[in-house]
């Protein structure tokens, strides 16, 4: 949702008069304004929702963790060290890559609206 957004701020910037004295400039400026609170808010929402599915991955991989038995030691071999390791698929490292993957785009995103929102009082 947030890329379709992004794509309609794109097609917002398009329809700006290219001279200031353009009696429709507030009206875009206006739509603009708008549509970049709306996504500054999208985007809030988007990494809520990554955060909430970030806990739910950390405690499920910590549910497999104990439930694998005890490791004792750093690393070291030891009572369950194998059940350990055995424990964690490569499935849950791409699970735990792609959401923060999603908690960067999200906030790159983020960052990019704000910045534009503080420089819109400038038009």
């Amino acid at each position: 949702a947030s890329m379709a957004w992004t794509w309609r701020c794109a097609r917002l910037a398009r329809l700006e008069p290219a001279d200031a004295s353009a009696p429709a400039l507030d009206a875009v400026l206006r739509r603009t304004r708008g549509a970049l609170r709306a996504g500054v808010k999208l985007n809030l929402a988007g990494m809520a929702l990554t955060l909430l599915s970030a806990e739910q991955v950390v405690g499920t991989l910590l549910a497999k963790a104990l439930a694998a038995g005890p490791v004792w030691g750093l690393g070291a071999p030891g009572a369950g060290s194998a059940a350990a390791v055995q424990a964690f698929t490569a499935i849950d490292l791409y699970v735990i890559q792609a959401n923060t993957n999603s908690l960067a785009a999200h906030f790159v995103s983020l960052l990019a609206g704000l910045a534009l929102l503080a420089r819109s009082d400038k038009w």
